[in-house]
Parts: structure tokens; sequence; C-alpha cells
């Protein structure tokens, strides 16, 4: 479970905590995904903290109808939690995420937050695309008392392509 932390570059320091969220979660299951996110839970307020600069995080969100489709495809794996889109709905929303990624990152290390059932299903998303993109829940980026500076939309679709829709129905 530490390595899990540690991959995600999540400090380990505060080990009672660590464990005394891995032992509560080992009660109700033992899966690895389940255990890193109860020990991520415990750590919250420190997760955010290492990315933030000068008291703000700089969050990229997902658009929230994106973010529900995602939810509903949200299905479990041998390799942990996975997001079921056809292929061509995936590339587009990893590219968004690398458009959002790419245009903020001159002012600071941005985070992409999302749905904490979600997480780790998005981290294995994009992580790899990213360079290593942080991906915290809105639990952990909340944790802290830090300023929260929304600097990217993640969407599954072109912009102008949303703007054009929302015209034409409204």
């Amino acid at each position: 479970m530490l390595q899990g932390l540690l991959a995600e570059r999540v400090p380990i320091n505060d080990l009672a905590r660590i464990y005394e969220a891995l032992a509560l979660r080992a009660r109700v299951g033992t899966d690895p995904e389940g255990l890193i996110e109860a020990a991520r839970a415990a750590l919250g307020p420190a997760i955010a903290a290492r990315f933030a600069d000068a008291g703000t995080l700089r969050v990229v969100m997902i658009a929230p109808l994106l973010e529900q489709a995602m939810l509903e495809s949200l299905r479990p794996g041998d390799e942990g939690s996975q997001i079921v889109f056809d292929p061509q709905r995936m590339e587009t929303v990893v590219e968004s995420v690398k458009q959002a990624v790419s245009s903020v990152r001159e002012g600071g290390e941005p985070v992409l937050v999302c749905a904490p059932s979600l997480r780790p299903a998005v981290r294995r998303l994009v992580s790899a695309q990213t360079d290593g993109l942080p991906v915290l829940s809105y639990t952990e980026a909340t944790a802290a008392a830090l300023t929260i500076e929304t600097v990217g939309v993640v969407r599954d679709a072109p912009l102008a392509a949303v703007g054009s829709t929302a015209t034409a129905v409204g």
C-alpha cells in the first residue's frame, strides 16, 4: 500500500494515520484500490498542500455531464475500477485533459480533480499520458484551507461544438 501512495507522490510521513485508515478499511475489504483510497482520505490535507503554491491549489475540473457519464460507466476490474467508454470518446477525453493541462503549466503545477469514486480510474486513464498529472478527489482538494483556482475544464466534445449545440437548443 505504501508503494501505491509513493507512486502518486503522496507523503507517507504520518504512518500512524495511514495504518489507522488501513485498519479501518480492512474491516470492509482488502482490495488494494480501496485501501489506498482510505489512506489518501486520511491524508487529504497533506496531499492537497503538496500541490499548492502560495496557498492556492490550481485545479482542472471535469465538466459535470462528462463526470456523470464517467460515474455511470465505472466498472470494477482486475487492476481496479475502470471507465468504460468507446475508444474514440476515451481519446477525446484524454486529449482534452492534455490541452487543459498544457495551457496552464507555466503558472505552476495544476491538479485534476474529480469525484472520490472516480479518482483511481481517472488517474489510471490520464497519468501515463500526462507525465504523472496529479489526480485528487474533491474531498482531498478541499481538505486543506487552500484557495482553489479553477484553471481548466475537461470536456468530451470540442468547445466549439458544445457552444453551437447550446445555441441551437437555446
